[in-house]
């Protein structure tokens, strides 16, 4: 699994431009996990998103499946 952090890439877009493709890809409409057990090797996966608000972490993950 490749494990890396949005802020150990330079960004090359605004927070808002952030936000606005968070929108486009409906990611408040995700759930919280995606799984297919049926498949024993595959691909696992997770999304955090950590706020300066004090505000709970959003944490999506998945293993063998996809939205």
């Amino acid at each position: 699994m490749v494990n890396f952090k949005i802020k150990d890439i330079p960004l090359s877009f605004t927070k808002d431009e952030f936000i606005n493709g968070l929108k486009r890809i409906h990611i408040g409409e995700w759930k919280r996990d995606y799984e297919n057990l049926d498949i024993l090797d595959g691909t696992q996966w997770s999304l955090e998103l950590y706020f300066s608000n004090d505000k709970k972490a959003v944490k999506i993950y998945g293993s063998n499946a996809y939205l």
